[in-house]
């Protein structure tokens, strides 16, 4: 997010003060007169100096101001919505639960159940963060293999070092899964404010072609609805192209609708569900 657009300033001349063409009109003025005009012409001419100096500090103080101001997005701020004080509480809880313990917790309960997805052997499930992850080669990877010609198609363009650093953001999480050691998909995702509350929100979901049509992609996405769930999040939300239809069908069959917040004239949508028990809801560790 920008901090704001630096004023330009000019190059610090006055303009000077002109008299006009004078005309004679009767006796003409004696020197004591034009003596005193001049004087307080000068007097008028150093108040417009004055006056511009002040403008010109008063324009560099805001600037400072914006410069030194912290991005919203590191504070779990947003424009426009004012954060409710339990709302702030909740989203620090969210940033320092163990999430490690959790899906260690998750995974065995799936396969305990059966679930053949987690019973199979050659597949290792991670959660690590934006700051320490061992893979954020190969998610770029996927990613840009998955998304850089809908990035161009939907007039965006596409900006890798600005994808990199969403990934290595200090409050990104994710959870991948990986197979006889190459990556086959992965969710990014956030504790962040939306509209004023704590959410969960998904900022990248990329399963590699050869993993599809066996479930990763459900599987993901239900693990970050159990913990909303248990984290007491109001809403799990994403982004989606809005020409990228058959992401949207997916997300519609796990319960997600259009935010009647999401911008009509921008080529992507909101969408969001609200969380709910499911096979991956397990006992909260304790602190």
């Amino acid at each position: 997010r920008s901090k704001g657009v630096e004023g330009t300033r000019g190059g610090g001349e006055t303009p000077q003060g002109r008299r006009g063409a004078e005309m004679t009109v009767g006796p003409p003025d004696t020197p004591s007169e034009s003596m005193e005009e001049v004087r307080e012409e000068g007097e008028q001419q150093q108040q417009r100096q004055q006056q511009q100096q002040q403008q010109r500090q008063q324009q560099q103080q805001q600037q400072q101001q914006q410069q030194q101001q912290p991005e919203e997005e590191d504070e779990g701020e947003e424009v426009g919505y004012e954060v409710p004080e339990a709302e702030r509480r909740r989203l620090a809880r969210c940033r320092s639960f163990d999430l490690t313990r959790w899906l260690d917790g998750a995974k065995a309960k799936a396969a305990r159940a059966g679930d053949a997805l987690w019973q199979a052997g050659s597949l290792n499930v991670l959660h690590t963060t934006g700051e320490e992850c061992p893979h954020i080669g190969a998610m770029m990877d996927l990613t840009r293999s998955n998304m850089k010609q809908k990035y161009v198609d939907s007039g965006w363009g596409w900006d890798e070092a600005k994808k990199l650093g969403e990934l290595r953001h200090a409050h990104a999480q994710h959870i991948s899964v990986s197979s006889n050691g190459h990556l086959a998909a992965f969710v990014h995702f956030r504790f962040d404010t939306e509209v004023g509350l704590a959410v969960l929100y998904c900022y990248e979901m990329q399963v590699h072609a050869a993993y599809r049509r066996r479930g990763m992609g459900t599987a993901l996405m239900e693990l970050l609805h159990a913990l909303a769930f248990q984290l007491e999040l109001s809403m799990v939300m994403l982004t989606c192209f809005r020409e990228n239809t058959d992401a949207i069908a997916f997300y519609e069959r796990l319960g997600y609708a259009e935010h009647v917040y999401s911008p009509e004239d921008e080529p992507y949508l909101v969408m969001f569900r609200v969380p709910e028990r499911n096979r991956f809801t397990v006992r909260l560790p304790r602190a």
